[in-house]
C-alpha cells in the first residue's frame, strides 16, 4: 500500500497507521517495514515494473495472436487452447505486478481475489485442454483422459460453489490456490505417465514443464531470501514461461509438419493405388473383350444344345469380369 504526502523544507507531518487484522497471522511476532521513497524515484521504479510486464504480455499476446492464425490455416484446435493459455498467462502476471492498474486505472487491490480466481481457472482449464490435445490423451488413455477430466472439473468448479454459497473472494483465491497445487501434481503425473511410452510431443512438453518449475523455484527462492536479490531472479518465473510457450510452440509445429507429411505420404499412396487399379482394369479388359468378341461369333452359328450352353456360360462371366 502506498500512500503520497508532501513536506516542504523545515515542516513536520506525523502519521498514524493502524493495522486491523480479522485473524492471527502470526504467533509470535509480526514484522512490518514502512519505506519513504521519493516520488521520481517511486515513478522511475513503476514506469520500469510496468515497461518490462508490457513487453511480457505483449510477447505472450504475440504467441497468442500468432496461434490464431496457425489455428486458421491448420484448423487444430490444440492452437486455440495455447491462445488462449497465452493470454490467461499474460493476464495473470499483468494483475500480478500492477499492470491493470496502469490500464484500467483501478488500484490493484480491488481485483486481486476476483482476478485471480478468475485468470487461474481460465489457465487450468486453457492448460488442461490444450495437454489433452496435444498428446492426445483421449485416443491413447481414455480411461486416464476421463479420470484427468473429472479432476479438472472438480478443480474448476469448487471456488465457485463456495462463492455461492459465501461470497468471500479471498477464502476463494485461497482455496483455488491450494486446489491449483493439486492440479500441477496431477497434471505433471499424466505428462509423465505419457513421457514413459516414448511418445515424442509428451516427452517436449514434460521438458518445457521442467523449464517453467525451475523458473518458478528460483522465483520462489529470490522471494523467500535465499537468493541474492536480481532483476533477473524476480522475473525467472516469466522468463520460464515464455521458454515454454516457444518450445512449446515449436513443437507443434514440428507435430503439424509430421501430420502434413504423414497425410502428404497417404496422399501418394492413394495415386499408386489408383494407378495401379487403372492398369489392372486395363490388362483385365483388353483380354476379356478380344474373348468375349469370338465367343459372340460362334453362338451365331449351330451348335450342340451342350457346346452352346457352355459357351453362353463362359461369355456371361467374361461379360461379368469386365463389368467388375
Amino acid at each position: 500500500t502506498s500512500i503520497p504526502f508532501s513536506l516542504y523544507p523545515s515542516d513536520t507531518k506525523t502519521y498514524y497507521f493502524q493495522l486491523h487484522l480479522n485473524k492471527l497471522l502470526c504467533d509470535n511476532h509480526c514484522l512490518s517495514t514502512l519505506r519513504v521513497i521519493p516520488r521520481h524515484v517511486l515513478e522511475r521504479e513503476r514506469l520500469i515494473s510496468n515497461t518490462q510486464q508490457a513487453f511480457y504480455a505483449g510477447v505472450m499476446l504475440l504467441f497468442a495472436l500468432v496461434s490464431i492464425f496457425m489455428y486458421i490455416i491448420f484448423r487444430e484446435s490444440v492452437f486455440v487452447w495455447f491462445a488462449l493459455m497465452m493470454v490467461c498467462f499474460a493476464a495473470y502476471f499483468s494483475s500480478l505486478y500492477g499492470l491493470t492498474e496502469l490500464l484500467f486505472n483501478r488500484h490493484i487491490t480491488t481485483i486481486t481475489h476476483p482476478a485471480t480466481v478468475l485468470i487461474v481457472s481460465g489457465l487450468i482449464l486453457s492448460t488442461s485442454l490444450f495437454i489433452s490435445h496435444y498428446i492426445d490423451l483421449q485416443s491413447r488413455f481414455r480411461r486416464l483422459f476421463n479420470i484427468y477430466a473429472v479432476f479438472v472439473a472438480f478443480v474448476l468448479g469448487v471456488p465457485y460453489i463456495l462463492l455461492a454459497i459465501n461470497t468471500d473472494w479471498g477464502n476463494a483465491a485461497r482455496i483455488s490456490d491450494r486446489l491449483s497445487m493439486g492440479w500441477i501434481i496431477f497434471t505433471m503425473g499424466v505428462i509423465t505417465w505419457s513421457a514413459r511410452q516414448k511418445d515424442r510431443p509428451s516427452i517436449i512438453l514434460l521438458i518445457s514443464i521442467v523449464t517453467v518449475s525451475a523458473g518458478a523455484i528460483l522465483y520462489l527462492l529470490r522471494t523467500f531470501g535465499l537468493l541474492a536479490a536480481s532483476s533477473l531472479l524476480k522475473h525467472s518465473f516469466q522468463i520460464g514461461t515464455v521458454l515454454f510457450a516457444g518450445r512449446i510452440f515449436y513443437g507443434m509445429f514440428d507435430k503439424i509438419n509430421s501430420i502434413r507429411m504423414e497425410k502428404e505420404r497417404f496422399r501418394e499412396l492413394d495415386a499408386i493405388k489408383s494407378r495401379f487399379f487403372a492398369n489392372i482394369s486395363h490388362e483385365f479388359r483388353t483380354p476379356l473383350t478380344l474373348v468375349m468378341g469370338p465367343i459372340q461369333e460362334v453362338l451365331k452359328s449351330k451348335l450342340q444344345p451342350a457346346d452352346q450352353q457352355s459357351l453362353r456360360l463362359a461369355h456371361q462371366n467374361a461379360k461379368r469380369l469386365l463389368e467388375l
